[in-house]
């Protein structure tokens, strides 16, 4: 099993990218961090059987997902959050 879950509801997989504070240019695209994400146990359970499916790691199910997902996602409405007050409150 390479899938990658370490807990239920819990899937923890290293991603690209670094701190969104960071310059993007200047970042180095080899560079990885570790990411955590929260989801039900039942999806857990599904990225893992789709894992071992297709022999590839639970990181590779989801950036798949996520790039054939990609598209529909940007067609939907926008919600945007007021500007954070830098105390954590929105203004």
């Amino acid at each position: 099993m390479r899938h990658g879950l370490h807990r239920p509801g819990v899937l923890i997989f290293r991603n690209p990218g670094g701190s969104p504070s960071v310059d993007h240019e200047m970042q180095d695209p080899t560079k990885r961090r570790k990411v955590t994400i929260y989801v039900l146990p039942a999806l857990i359970e599904e990225i893992a059987r789709a894992a071992d499916l297709h022999d590839r790691s639970a990181s590779w199910i989801v950036r798949r997902a996520w790039k054939i997902a990609r598209a529909e996602i940007s067609r939907l409405p926008v919600r945007k959050r007021p500007p954070d007050d830098g105390t954590g409150n929105a203004a």
